[in-house]
């Protein structure tokens, strides 16, 4: 119980010319691990985990409203703004949609395996699970309800992390799929030749002798997307031209656990912390920590096609 944060803060930022400061303005505190958290709206947040409930916390007031129950921990849970709902997806096997004015959930889906990870962008929303062939199940938000689609991972180990990208378009929807290998899966819904999907390395030694697991995958809102590792680095990319766009020359000296861009990508948020990836023994010598980097436009925009 000691070993996870327990707090959920929320930190103001400033900007002034080229330098950038970051104030802790709200703090609340959850019964056991923080797992997940999302934005309702500027004022409202969602706070989920080891306590197996999801939670809106209204920033400024001390009292949580407890919206979501699980029977084992919840993953991962997200607002769905198109249907006024959220998603929670737990180690028990479950998806469930809830409306917070009501106490039951407003839809359950059972999967037969524990849920490592979880995205939406309406309509599509993405589950990856723990069997053996790490499935991945896709759903059409419209038929909440109803499995659309089955399809074992494109990368050959543990499932870390999953994001959705695309318009409404069925044309443009995919996921990205981060494995615990030093490998990302970028899959197209509408793909039937499959020369559209394809799978990259990253987040490795130069040698490729050594492969850090991939722990969040993040679009800024031109249609690229940055991965960080733990390898203390992060990287952003380009999916249509299939390249790399930046990589940090020197690394943090602990894994990069989260990420994320503000709304217009001028900004560009990671933690740092360790990971648990080298055992419950290893003793980290560095803090967790919040970095925040200013996004140049050239580092995020797309590649011109040739």
């Amino acid at each position: 119980k000691n070993f996870l944060f327990q707090k959920a803060r929320c930190w103001q930022i400033q900007q002034s010319g080229a330098a950038i400061s970051a104030n802790p303005c709200a703090e609340i505190k959850m019964d056991d691990a923080i797992l997940s958290c999302d934005w309702i709206d500027n004022q409202r947040a969602i706070i989920a985990g080891v306590d197996k409930t999801a939670r809106i916390w209204t920033l400024g007031n001390p009292t949580l409203q407890t919206v979501a129950k699980h029977d084992l921990p919840i993953k991962k849970a997200i607002w769905i703004p198109e249907m006024n709902l959220m998603c929670t997806a737990s180690w028990d096997a479950t998806l469930r949609y809830w409306d917070p004015r009501n106490p039951n959930p407003v839809g359950v889906v059972k999967l037969p395996d524990k849920i490592f990870a979880m995205d939406a962008k309406y309509p599509l929303l993405v589950a990856a699970t723990s069997s053996a062939n790490r499935d991945v199940y896709i759903y059409d938000l419209n038929k909440p309800d109803k499995e659309f689609k089955k399809m074992d991972s494109p990368l050959k180990l543990q499932t870390r992390c999953v994001t959705c990208f695309g318009s409404k378009s069925a044309n443009d929807q995919g996921y990205t799929i981060g494995s615990v290998e030093g490998r990302v899966g970028v899959h197209y819904l509408n793909d039937p030749t499959g020369k559209q999907s394809f799978a990259f390395r990253c987040h490795r030694t130069a040698d490729n002798s050594v492969a850090y697991p991939v722990h969040d995958i993040k679009f800024s809102h031109l249609g690229t997307f940055a991965t960080c590792g733990a390898d203390g680095t992060y990287s952003f990319w380009d999916k249509d031209s299939k390249s790399k766009l930046k990589g940090l020359q020197k690394a943090y000296d602990q894994p990069l656990v989260a990420c994320d861009f503000n709304s217009d990508s001028t900004l560009f948020a990671f933690a740092s912390s360790y990971d648990w990836h080298l055992g419950h023994n290893y003793k980290p010598n560095s803090k967790p920590a919040i970095y925040i980097h200013k996004v140049l436009p050239s580092e995020i925009e797309k590649k011109q096609k040739k």
